[in-house]
């Protein structure tokens, strides 16, 4: 399972980096689908290790942004820690053996006198060993400091095909082999 705490930084870093630079951003939009669902979590019936292919789109033009390709590990009950520490988040949602449905709101004065207020929302169905879902992440600035930050908005169409069980450890398991080091470093930089 991906860290909780990731999705957080994320969603600080998309609160404040400006549009271009967020789209060009292949980690923007990543490892949501294991995180965002609402107690009481995950069923058993959505447990294991998925690919993910994650197309990001723009949502006034529908233009692709990026695609990227991941592997993600669910585990039976993930559910979202709505603990943020630096900002406020409200997740509400549902989930059973083939559906769930997220939405998330909160809102961060990330500088002086400007105040990001966000709105996420993820459905999502499964079939067997096949999924798919369906986000939409807004963020509009308020504040005399926010002159010249644009809104956002982008939406992202999730497939994804199991490819194992859950892992024995589920949530210490890893999916992709890499170093302490470099782990940390994904979450500390």
């Amino acid at each position: 399972m991906k860290s909780v705490a990731f999705l957080f930084c994320l969603l600080t870093a998309v609160m404040v980096i400006p549009a271009p630079a967020r789209a060009a951003d292949p980690a923007s939009g990543r490892h949501l689908f294991s995180t965002l669902v609402a107690d009481p979590g995950f069923s058993a019936a959505w447990a294991g290790v998925w690919d993910l292919t994650i197309t990001q789109k723009d949502c006034d033009t529908g233009d692709t942004l990026q695609i990227v390709a991941e592997q993600d590990t669910i585990c039976t009950g993930n559910t979202i820690n709505t603990d943020p520490g630096s900002f406020s988040i409200t997740c509400d949602g549902t989930s059973d053996d083939t559906n769930f449905n997220v939405t998330c709101t909160g809102s961060s004065e990330v500088i002086t006198d400007c105040i990001a207020t966000f709105t996420y929302t993820v459905d999502g169905t499964r079939s067997g060993d096949n999924m798919s879902a369906t986000s939409r992440i807004t963020i509009v600035y308020s504040g005399t400091a926010c002159s010249g930050i644009p809104d956002f908005c982008q939406d992202s169409v999730i497939s994804g095909t199991r490819t194992g069980p859950e892992p024995p450890d589920c949530g210490l398991t890893p999916v992709l082999p890499a170093t302490w080091g470099r782990l940390k470093a994904r979450y500390t930089d």
